[in-house]
């Protein structure tokens, strides 16, 4: 996928906790390496956030949600 801001590997919606209205907003995420940009909507050229993936970690599994003492995540296809 390539528009405006270039090529972009992955791209969608996304829920954000909102602290001001206490509630979640509905943004827009992007991926283009090594970032991934935040956007109010998927129109948007004004990024509101972006953050480096270049030495990002994602891990999960048990042993990790019991160190966090949360319950893991429960997916319903």
């Amino acid at each position: 996928m390539t528009n405006l801001r270039g090529h972009i590997t992955k791209a969608g919606p996304v829920a954000v906790w909102n602290l001001s209205k206490n509630d979640w907003t509905r943004k827009f995420l992007a991926l283009r390496r090594p970032y991934l940009y935040l956007y109010s909507s998927p129109t948007d050229l004004d990024e509101e956030a972006v953050m480096s993936v270049f030495s990002l970690r994602l891990d999960h599994g048990e042993r990790i949600s019991d160190m966090l003492r949360v319950q893991s995540p429960r997916y319903v296809a």
